[in-house]
């Protein structure tokens, strides 16, 4: 039997419309995917903002209720309420993770666009983070482990905003 290998995540989000769907709620792509960081079982992920979380869950189960899998759940491990919805297409899953503070403040956005930057001053990473994502780490602590950074990988990463592109080549040079 000749399986047949999944979409690209780009034409996912272009076959759902998932992008124009959300206009009104800044959508952001983040994760593994865009970053080509991503492994089989990578999902898509989209950051998204709203004053009104109720009307955005009520937005995505209308527009997005009979996808397989359809969940929503409020999430309260963060500092601000949160909301992700998930389902799974083309076998993909799609999560929607959505707050009312602004795209830029989210962690999720937050830590892509740190990996963004590290990957763009040390290309090599690329292949040693798939690598520990192959053997299920998660895509912040692979990160951190090769860079030798301590403590919760998390807040780890975030510590590595405010340094420069030069900064972070010098971490990046460093042994791994």
């Amino acid at each position: 039997m000749h399986l047949m290998p999944r979409p690209s995540y780009q034409a996912v989000l272009d076959d759902l419309g998932l992008l124009d769907e959300l206009t009104d709620y800044q959508p952001m792509v983040i994760g593994t995917p865009p970053l080509g960081i991503d492994i089989g079982s990578s999902d898509i992920d989209v950051a998204c903002t709203a004053d009104d979380l109720e009307q955005f869950v009520s937005d995505m189960t209308k527009r997005f209720g009979n996808q397989a899998g359809f969940t929503v759940a409020a999430l309260s491990e963060f500092a601000d309420p949160a909301v992700r919805i998930a389902f799974t297409t083309s076998d993909w899953e799609v999560e929607l993770f959505c707050q009312a503070i602004p795209i830029a403040e989210q962690w999720g956005v937050r830590h892509f666009l740190i990996e963004r930057r590290l990957l763009a001053v040390q290309p090599a990473l690329r292949n040693k983070v798939i690598e520990l994502k192959k053997s299920d780490f998660k895509t912040e602590p692979a990160f951190a482990r090769l860079l030798g950074l301590e403590g919760d990988p998390y807040e780890a990463m975030l510590k590595l905003e405010a340094l420069s592109d030069d900064e972070l080549a010098a971490l990046v040079a460093q042994p791994m």
